[in-house]
């Protein structure tokens, strides 16, 4: 461990992957008495390891009684908001736009369900190895893009018209 800071002292844009750590056989007492006092002091530590041949640096914390690792961006690989280019050219947004984007965000309104959310590539690949482990002989089907409208008030519109109908199919 390198050191322990306050838990909320590292701004998430730092965060890559999270990984729930278990106790080791014989260590159980150890696990859950570091996770406890993480989460009574609200420190966070910053770890360094070696994993598959790579250096790692990541945040130690309780996460509902267990530890969670969750693995840092290096400062080579990271951009800051302020590192980023300026628009040239642009304007504010008009009070329309705005309008708009506060009625998509009304409109979607809602909880954070992690089951809505399902690795679709991998779904394919699955289905696609299925069918070739039972003799068939599978079709790869090209995924279309879609087409994105050009500008912010139309992307606004369409966003906002498609969650106007989802809001009416779920109340039917």
């Amino acid at each position: 461990m390198a050191h322990f800071l306050p838990a909320s002292g590292i701004d998430r844009q730092w965060y890559d992957l999270p990984y729930l750590l278990g106790p080791d056989e014989g260590a159980v007492e150890a696990y859950f008495a570091l996770a406890q006092a993480l989460a009574h002091e609200q420190r966070q530590g910053i770890a360094r390891w070696v994993m598959r041949k790579k250096p790692y640096v990541g945040a130690l914390c309780a996460q509902d009684g267990y530890l969670m690792l969750i693995t840092l961006k290096f400062v080579e690989g990271f951009r800051t908001v302020e590192e980023l280019p300026k628009p040239a050219g642009g304007r504010p947004p008009d009070a329309k736009e705005l309008r708009m984007a506060e009625q998509l965000i009304s409109a979607l309104q809602g909880e954070f369900r992690p089951e809505e959310f399902h690795d679709e590539y991998r779904e394919r690949v699955m289905k696609f190895i299925e069918s070739k482990a039972s003799g068939q002989r599978p079709k790869l089907r090209i995924v279309a893009r879609k087409k994105e409208p050009k500008s912010l008030i139309l992307s606004l519109a369409a966003s906002l018209d498609m969650a106007k109908h989802a809001k009416e199919k779920a109340v039917a």
